[in-house]
């Protein structure tokens, strides 16, 4: 049983900041990914189809319509916000991921800007391996706010964002370091860097552009790394 644990938000915090999303799109639209997401995904999930998916923190449902629609799995998703409406296209658990328990067991647990609310990562980090079956996948992303330009200029312009990030929950080394005291068959971390991304949710010129753009940071591999929008942790359990 995962002890208390110091979060950042709470509920009031995340029904404010999905007031504005429509309830229309909750996990009933196409939301495009970038190309460069698609291939990612691809070369991680391919041999999880049509597999057991749980995406933990997981409304507006962006994520969970892209497992469901391309890679035809069975998904599931929880959100403690209990003022969103229910879904009908997946099982959703309104619950708090601290407090929530359950027989089931999935496939690939996976959260996508989640962990980097709390303070106690390693434990954070063990539940979803809790949830995850043998030989299973724990897929987690933070945003890149401790390394680099990114964490500069969101310094400057967004200082209310710090309050509700853990900064070393983006820590490369502070990862790996908490990783290495868990139990797991392997794990990786990596930035999805510029070079590997092109702008979110892009295609045409803006693509290309970023394309021309990433050709000339790949020769460059700090700065690549600086202008990572996402860090990618990926747990063989």
């Amino acid at each position: 049983m995962i002890k208390e644990i110091l979060k950042l938000t709470d509920k009031d915090y995340w029904a404010e900041h999905w007031r504005n999303e429509s309830e229309e799109n909750w996990a009933g639209y196409d939301s495009k990914f970038s190309p460069d997401w698609d291939k990612l995904m691809e070369s991680t999930l391919e041999k999880f189809k049509g597999k057991k998916l749980l995406e933990v923190g997981c409304y507006p449902g962006r994520y969970m319509m892209y497992f469901h629609k391309k890679y035809k799995m069975e998904v599931e998703g929880l959100d403690f916000v209990e003022d969103i409406s229910d879904n009908k296209n997946f099982k959703i658990y309104k619950e708090d991921f601290l407090k929530w328990s359950t027989s089931n067991n999935y496939d690939i647990v996976c959260s996508f800007g989640f962990i980097e609310h709390f303070y106690d990562l390693e434990n954070i980090i063990k539940k979803h391996l809790e949830l995850t079956n043998p030989k299973g996948l724990s897929l987690i992303t933070v945003p890149n706010f401790h390394h680099g330009i990114k964490y500069f200029f969101k310094r400057r312009n967004d200082r209310e964002l710090f309050v509700s990030h853990y900064r070393e929950a983006m820590n490369i080394e502070s990862l790996k370091k908490i990783l290495d005291s868990i139990p797991c068959k392997s794990y990786e971390i990596d930035f999805f860097s510029f070079s590997k991304k092109g702008f979110n949710s892009s295609y045409g010129a803006k693509y290309y552009i970023a394309k021309l753009l990433g050709f000339f940071t790949l020769k460059l591999p700090l700065i690549d790394n600086l202008l990572a929008d996402e860090i990618i942790i990926k747990i063989k359990k």
